[in-house]
């Protein structure tokens, strides 16, 4: 069982401290759910009285109103915004707009055509040298399911790489998948 205070306020913002998000950061969470991630990210990048924001996107309504009631009892809807995107690959906001995107857990869902579009709107709104980070979950080597089920974790890095990003740093340990912990590796490029 995963003990949320510890995964909440040490865990994750260790994650991404490592994987390059600053207080402050504008954080989109693409593929967001319940928002274990997008809490997280939240209360890190509110620290020091901060800007910082986090805009969660899902296509899950359900998951968005769990993680709007959750954010609520937390005192943080001030910094998150939450777009309910029915399923689609666009992510409404200008050029330059973020300063990372995560995509956590969510790659397998979509065909090579599909994540080719993800990449090119993820560096659409990323400002310059801005970070996309990946926990590339369900390829190969990592319980294989849908459609990262016969890549391997470089061909992942190439597809990325492919789109004008470049890989600066990998991070291994202990994530939260599915409300249990997991060990998994996590990516971060910056865009060329």
């Amino acid at each position: 069982m995963v003990n949320w205070n510890k995964w909440f306020y040490k865990k994750a913002p260790k994650i991404f401290k490592d994987c390059g998000i600053k207080p402050g950061d504008i954080v989109i969470d693409f593929g967001a759910g319940e928002g274990d991630y997008t809490i997280s990210i939240a209360t890190f990048i509110k620290q020091e009285n901060s800007n910082g924001k986090v805009i969660a996107i899902d296509k899950d309504e359900y998951n968005l109103n769990k993680l709007k009631n959750q954010s609520r009892k937390l005192n943080l809807l001030d910094n998150i915004e939450i777009i309910h995107n029915k399923g689609k690959l666009v992510i409404n906001k200008t050029e330059d707009f973020a300063d990372a995107v995560l995509v956590f857990d969510v790659l397998h869902y979509f065909t090579k055509d599909e994540r080719n579009i993800l990449y090119e709107e993820i560096h659409r709104v990323l400002v310059p040298k801005g970070l996309l980070i990946t926990f590339p979950n369900h390829y190969r080597d990592l319980y294989p399911l849908w459609n990262l089920r016969n890549m391997s974790l470089n061909d992942i890095i190439k597809e990325i790489e492919a789109h004008n990003f470049q890989l600066i740093s990998q991070w291994n340990g202990e994530l939260i998948h599915d409300h249990v912990w997991f060990n998994g590796i996590v990516l971060s490029f910056q865009k060329l």
